[in-house]
């Protein structure tokens, strides 16, 4: 499966709606393979089918581990629940809805569905978002500080959304915040295929039409306070020998006064934590390789000899949900400084290639064909076995998983 960016192309939409604002796609994802940018065709949506079907979502909400909520609204009043939930018989047939949390990080289509979404970098995406809504139901008119594709899958959902900054917040519950109602630019009604892409601070409001499916791809903006705390800690932590503040040839002044001169002493020590490129770049890539949400990491006790022999057999996959990054400079590193990034942890491999990294970084499977064709292959191969050990890397039972690698 792939994006359809008609009737814009891949290039037009990161230069002129990515991050500044909306844009519908319609009948932008089929099961029906169309080139990336060619003119729509009302049938490729109706062939779109869910990654996650309404009853396997209600398994997942029923785990403890798995973060969901149940949000309906009676009479103007609304609710919302967080889960485990395993009852949803007194809800009726109308105005609730059922929203999980990270779904890709449990269900290997779905992280497989969010695989269509690779032309924005990895470091930026947060989870997938997976709501069954009953005929009315919503999670009411809100904002996020995310950037959003919102797919549609069975059913139709109508969608409104505001101008930006147009809105005023106001809570709906102790634990729900809504927006007041706003003008909407985009009113349109979703169909199975269609994407809607909403860039932070723009007011949308989803209502069902009848029962239906959909799935957010979400992209989180990281906020200065996030950023200085993870700077902060990563500082503590990897800084031996950190910097002092000096006030040598200081001029006499007011006992109890700071002075404008100490203030800027002290801005500059604070900005000098960042100028050290290789303990920044460092920092980006722990920080943005860590999961937000819990990973399913099951440790397991392969002995070798089976492992190849099942690694012949079968693809392995990457953990869903695992982050593997690379910095663009790592092209120019030295062997002994070449690295990336797993689940917050830097890798030094010496003996790796750049090249083979990347791929290692860049493909959620892998098959024999492919390690034996790294330059290192029997290197690789030890260290992908300990990876599977440990819980990194797995072999799919499920029929399903065995379809195809991914592209």
């Amino acid at each position: 499966m792939k994006f359809n960016f008609s009737p814009l192309t891949r290039e037009t939409f990161l230069a002129e709606y990515w991050q500044q604002k909306p844009f519908l796609f319609k009948g932008a994802l089929s099961n029906i393979d169309a080139p990336l940018d060619a003119p729509f065709d009302a049938s490729f949506g109706a062939s779109f089918d869910d990654p996650i079907s309404a009853d396997e979502l209600a398994g997942l909400a029923a785990e403890p581990c798995v973060e969901s909520r149940l949000i309906s609204r009676e009479n103007q009043t609304w609710q919302s629940r967080s889960g485990p939930f395993t009852d949803y018989d007194a809800l009726g047939d109308k105005d609730w809805s059922l929203v999980v949390q990270s779904v890709n990080h449990w269900h290997l289509p779905t992280q497989q569905f969010a695989d269509c979404f690779n032309f924005i970098p990895a470091w930026r995406f947060d989870d997938v978002m997976v709501s069954f809504a009953a005929t009315n139901g919503g999670v009411g008119p809100h904002v996020d500080n995310y950037d959003v594709f919102i797919c549609q899958g069975s059913g139709n959902r109508r969608w409104r959304v505001g101008a930006f900054g147009d809105f005023e917040e106001t809570l709906a519950s102790a634990t729900l915040r809504h927006v007041k109602p706003f003008t909407a630019i985009i009113d349109e009604v979703l169909r199975a295929g269609d994407v809607l892409y909403i860039p932070p601070g723009f007011a949308h409001e989803g209502i069902a039409q009848n029962a239906s499916m959909s799935f957010s791809i979400g992209y989180k903006s990281t906020n200065t306070n996030e950023l200085l705390s993870g700077w902060a800690d990563y500082h503590l932590d990897h800084v031996e020998q950190p910097m002092l503040l000096t006030d040598a040839k200081r001029q006499a002044g007011a006992y109890s006064a700071i002075s404008a001169e100490d203030c800027a002493r002290i801005k500059q020590l604070l900005l000098a934590t960042t100028d050290h490129t290789d303990q920044l770049n460092d920092f980006i890539g722990r920080y943005y390789s860590a999961p937000r949400h819990e990973l399913d990491i099951v440790a397991d006790d392969w002995d070798y000899a089976d492992w190849l022999a099942e690694l012949k057999t079968k693809p392995l996959y990457k953990t869903l949900g695992l982050k593997t990054l690379y910095l663009s400079s790592l092209s120019e590193a030295a062997p002994e400084y070449r690295r990336f990034y797993l689940n917050g942890e830097p890798i030094a491999l010496d003996w790796a290639s750049t090249q083979d990294i990347m791929a290692i970084c860049d493909l959620p499977a892998l098959d024999y064909a492919t390690v034996s064709a790294f330059d290192q292959p029997s290197n690789w191969l030890t260290w992908l076995y300990e990876q599977t050990n440990t819980g990194y890397w797995f072999f799919c039972q499920d029929t399903i998983c065995q379809d195809a690698l991914y592209e």
